[in-house]
This record gives C-alpha cells, structure tokens and sequence, in this order.
C-alpha cells in the first residue's frame, strides 16, 4: 500500500477558487488499495473558498505569486506553508505526488506565467526543491497508462533520504 499526497480537488473536495472540484474518477479509485492525503496549498496558506484568482509573474529572475484582485505578493505565505506541509506529508509517509495541472500552486511544468512562459506551481517548486527526486504527476499525464505505471513503480520503490 502506498501512500500518495494528493491535490485536494482532483479528489472531489471544493478547494478551487471557485469553490468548486475537478474530480478525477481513476484517481479517486486509488483509496481502495492506497492511502491518499489531500492536500491544497491556497487552502493551507487560508486564502479562502472561493478565492479571489490568483498567478504568477516572473519578477526580474523570481517568479511570485500574485493575487489578481488587488495584486498582494503571496510568495512568501506560500512558501513558509509548502516547508511545513512537505514535511508534514513526509513525516506521513508519502512516496509520490499527484497534483492539479495548470495549477499557480500545484502545475508541474504547464503553470502559465504572466507573460507568456510557463512552468512549475509555486508549491511544486519548493517541492521539487527540497526533495528533487520524489515522484510527482499530474493529472493529465495520470490518465496516460504508461505514464500511471511509470509514476506508480517510482513510488512505491522511493524513499526519502533524511
């Protein structure tokens, strides 16, 4: 049995800024053979539901997060509670990551960035930056086969090096 950190909505729950989830049925079906903790990062930093929009600007080198409605810089909020959450969800015991694409928090690669770019979530990024190797998938490439059992295999055999 594994143990996988899970974007909240992609399990059903209404964590998105418009109150709302983008529940992913073959995701969901993981909880009869593994332990699924969901998480979301603009729900943990209390940004509220539903939420004003929220993206993100390259800065000079740094990309911040920005909430459109009045344009407060959130990246250091976002910042201090993905430390603590990665490592509350490690200290749980989680092997892999299956976050929401295009997400300003949660994207892998396909986060748009004000101005044309894209890249990595604001979450992901320090994800990836504390612990580089953990296998991490979205749910677009969840729903490719080979891509699940690729992800699957790497999760079950990672284990974080302290």
């Amino acid at each position: 049995m594994l143990t996988l950190a899970v974007s909240a909505c992609l399990l059903g729950l209404p964590t998105r800024y418009d109150g709302t989830g983008k529940p992913e049925q073959s995701i969901k079906d993981l909880q009869q053979e593994h332990r699924l903790l969901a998480f979301c990062p603009e729900c943990g930093c209390m940004l509220g539901v539903p939420r004003p929009k929220i993206h993100l600007e390259l800065h000079n080198t740094a990309v911040r997060l920005i909430r459109e409605s009045d344009g407060a810089d959130l990246t250091e909020v976002m910042e201090l509670f993905a430390v603590n959450e990665i490592r509350r969800l490690l200290l749980s015991g989680v092997t892999g990551f299956i976050v929401k694409s295009r997400s300003p928090s949660c994207g892998v690669t396909d986060t748009p960035l004000k101005g044309g770019e894209t890249g990595g979530g604001l979450f992901v990024r320090k994800l990836l930056e504390i612990v580089p190797d953990i296998p991490i998938t979205d749910e677009t490439d969840w729903r490719n086969p080979e891509k699940r059992e690729a992800f699957l295999q790497t999760a079950e055999k990672w284990i974080f090096r302290r």
